[in-house]
């Protein structure tokens, strides 16, 4: 006999299944629609890194499918929103709702603290990095002149020809309008500065003794959403404006160094620690 639904194989697995079962068991089919790889990380954007270290952390095995607009991640994403991953056919949105669904459907693996007291921090933690400080990034990478041509010009070396006449003319603004509409693109830069400021703050005390967040010596998914954060603010030569905050706390500075190294992954050759 052979299974071939992850969900099947979740659902015996929480009844106590036989070793002997589950050895006729296939894994399920795991395929990760994403942003493609820039200088040295997984994505471009930070969201779909998170999902990736997540699932070498808990040592699924899965592959990936590039899109390389807005407009082609609507062919894979039902939001249009990337990343999206499907296990078994069935595809989810949103990174928060994706990790919520691969720890339901593999306990075992899920990674960061085991208590439930803890697990539901971890989870506080990945949605403040996710709903807050992942705009402030944005707004970084996109709001300010000076990152936002960087970026462009570290994008377009990438790019086919047409990609890179949309990177100007259409991604970019669009990247604009869309932190317009979320609220942080209609903020006066110093508030954003300000904001950013006191979230690293936040992040840096959550540290503790520990080289992640609750002083544990394992990353969870909070450890992961605010590393690929801080990663993508050294990307395309660095965003001053939030790297001059990382370097008031050590610890902060080090923690995706850790992070990288738990998914046994090199930190990139530009990476400050």
């Amino acid at each position: 006999m052979v299974i071939t639904s992850g969900v099947a194989v979740a659902g015996l697995r929480s009844m106590g299944i036989t070793p002997a079962l589950e050895d006729h068991l296939m894994p399920p089919k795991i395929v990760l629609y994403h942003y493609p790889e820039f200088e040295e990380m997984p994505s471009v954007s930070p969201p779909c890194s998170k999902i990736h270290f997540v699932l070498r952390l808990m040592g699924l095995d899965y592959t990936t499918v590039d899109a390389t607009s807005p407009w082609q991640a609507k062919k894979y994403s039902p939001s249009g929103r990337l990343p999206a991953l499907a296990i078994d056919g069935s595809t989810l949105c949103d990174s928060i709702a994706i990790i919520d669904r691969l720890e339901e459907l593999f306990p075992e693996q899920a990674i960061g603290p085991r208590d439930l007291q803890g697990r539901a921090s971890d989870r506080l933690w990945d949605t403040f990095a996710t709903d807050t400080l992942y705009w402030l990034f944005y707004y970084l990478r996109w709001l300010i002149p000076e990152n936002a041509k960087k970026f462009r010009l570290a994008m377009a070396k990438k790019l086919w020809f047409v990609g890179r006449v949309a990177l100007p003319l259409f991604i970019a603004p669009g990247c604009r309008k869309r932190a317009r509409l979320q609220g942080v693109g209609a903020r006066p830069r110093a508030e954003v500065q300000a904001d950013l400021r006191r979230g690293l703050e936040m992040v840096a005390t959550g540290l503790g003794e520990g080289p992640f967040l609750g002083g544990q010596q394992k990353p969870g998914r909070g450890d992961v959403a605010i590393a690929t954060i801080l990663l993508a603010m050294g990307q395309a030569g660095g965003m001053e404006q939030g790297w001059v905050e990382v370097r008031k706390h050590p610890k902060l500075r080090a923690m995706p160094g850790h992070m990288l190294r738990a998914a046994s992954v090199a930190p990139p050759s530009w990476w400050e620690e």
